[in-house]
């Protein structure tokens, strides 16, 4: 084995963190990394979303499609929250500290990608000041906003009495998916990004709930 090929190796094998103290994959510098922040309020849905989106990846690589490798760092989190939806669970409310991140290498028939889905607490986003110590804002490879239209006090107004009924079950949000977009792009800003290069997903939850699907389906085709 030549100094060339030893050295990725044994970098590998050296634990990394960052500079909050979190693990970090040893393939850093060795794959592209992509950064993807789950921005939503507290009950929107992020984490069951993340497990949902594992799941899909779980299934493209039983197809063969491509080859996902959860690295140790994560293996506990990634079994305790895929492992629960599998289940029929949701999966349990993330805490507000801990290891905000999830990391997957997901590995395509060309190259390898270093997955890191950063999935915190909504009582993050509740705040200018909470949102802006998210450290991970500063570098983002993209967003993905979790929008539950629960939260949106016209669509929660034409649904109250449903509410008041199921409220327990569905767990509306409290924040305004606005607002926490509005907090969330004034962190990346000060974090030194610049909004409009990051990419941005708009997912919107709980579409299953009072035929809100449908609802959403009869607005595309206007």
């Amino acid at each position: 084995l030549s100094l060339d090929d030893a050295l990725p190796i044994c970098r590998q094998r050296v634990p990394q963190r960052c500079p909050s103290g979190h693990p970090m994959s040893g393939l850093i510098g060795y794959a592209e990394t992509l950064r993807i922040a789950l921005v939503g309020g507290a009950s929107a849905g992020k984490t069951t979303y993340l497990a949902a989106a594992m799941l899909e990846f779980e299934r493209d690589a039983e197809q063969k499609r491509l080859a996902v490798n959860v690295v140790q760092e994560s293996s506990s989190a990634y079994a305790e929250v895929v492992g629960a939806l599998k289940q029929g669970r949701l999966p349990e409310k993330t805490q507000v500290s801990g290891n905000p991140a999830l990391v997957t290498e997901v590995q395509g028939e060309k190259r390898s990608r270093v997955l890191y889905a950063y999935d915190v607490a909504g009582e993050s986003y509740e705040s200018s000041d909470e949102a802006r110590n998210l450290r991970f804002l500063e570098v983002p490879s993209g967003l993905v906003l979790l929008v539950d239209p629960l939260a949106i006090r016209r669509v929660a107004e034409e649904h109250e009495s449903e509410l008041n009924k199921m409220r327990d079950a569905v767990l509306p949000s409290q924040e305004d998916p606005g607002r926490v977009l509005e907090r969330t792009v004034a962190a990346l800003i000060e974090g030194g990004a610049t909004p409009q290069d990051i990419p941005i997903a708009v997912a919107i939850a709980k579409t299953d709930a009072f035929g809100i699907d449908g609802e959403i389906e009869k607005l595309r085709s206007e």
